[in-house]
């Protein structure tokens, strides 16, 4: 019985360590064809303070 919760808890936090390996690792990649020329992270048009439209011309 108490080797049972022994193993248990040894294949819980096994599981547990694989687990949080495959998140904190992610899944980038070096492959040419993937790579955009907008990164994702960059800011978008509606996201600026100003819409083009509205800024007075110089």
């Amino acid at each position: 019985m108490r080797s049972e919760a022994r193993l248990a808890r040894w294949l819980l936090g096994t599981l547990m360590i694989l687990v949080s390996t495959l998140v904190l690792t992610g899944c980038a990649t070096n492959e040419s064809e993937n790579a955009s020329d907008r990164p994702w992270n960059s800011p978008q048009d509606w996201e600026y303070n100003l819409p083009g439209g509205m800024i007075p011309p110089r």
